[in-house]
């Protein structure tokens, strides 16, 4: 079921300063700026992919075939801030915002969603996509990015500067550094 990144995180959890500190690099160089920033993204990328979360703020739409058979559905990526909007493709083809006074949202993580008591799921039309919850994940800061994912994110930013011959442009390929599973591994969603 795909997820659309509608509002993208306007920060990154490791910035550029703090990388090429990581890696002994002068702030005033910047000959490896562009490199240094590739590797960013890429550790982003490869950590939002092995823990199953996004890292900071940002509104995704996770469309689904279908509500679900269960009493409530579990909403994917980490921590939920907010649920903005349930959205279902009513029997007669219509798009339908779900109305807020019949379903209950938990913010945590992970985040829920359910009918009120005396409320079903809605009965929607059986295509592809028919339902579609926007709803914000992520932490706010990337100082309240858990320090494990934070040291998991430089090891992999290390690993790929000093093996850079070895890894393909936009991605950290080969052996991942020693510890970097076991820093992530509490923080999978689950």
């Amino acid at each position: 079921m795909p997820i659309e990144v509608n509002t993208p995180p306007t920060i990154m959890a490791v910035d550029l300063p703090m990388a090429k500190s990581h890696l002994v690099i002068d702030e005033t160089t910047t000959a490896t700026d562009v490199l240094v920033q590739k590797l960013i993204e890429s550790a982003t990328s490869w950590v939002e992919g092995f823990t199953q979360r996004k890292l900071l703020a940002q509104t995704v739409t996770w469309y689904r075939d279908r509500f679900t058979d269960e009493d409530r559905l579990r909403l994917p990526l980490g921590k939920v801030k907010a649920v903005n909007s349930v959205k279902y493709i009513a029997t007669d083809g219509t798009l339908t915002t779900w109305d807020v006074a019949d379903y209950t949202a938990t913010l945590r993580d992970p985040g829920y969603i359910w009918p009120n008591y005396g409320n079903s799921w809605p009965t929607i039309r059986a295509e592809p996509e028919a339902v579609r919850v926007e709803y914000q994940v992520g932490w706010d800061h990337r100082n309240d990015v858990p320090g494990d994912i934070t040291h998991a994110m430089l090891l992999l930013i290390g690993h790929g500067f000093e093996h850079r011959e070895e890894s393909i442009a936009g991605t950290i390929i080969g052996n991942i550094p020693h510890g970097v599973k076991d820093l992530l591994r509490p923080w999978k969603a689950l």
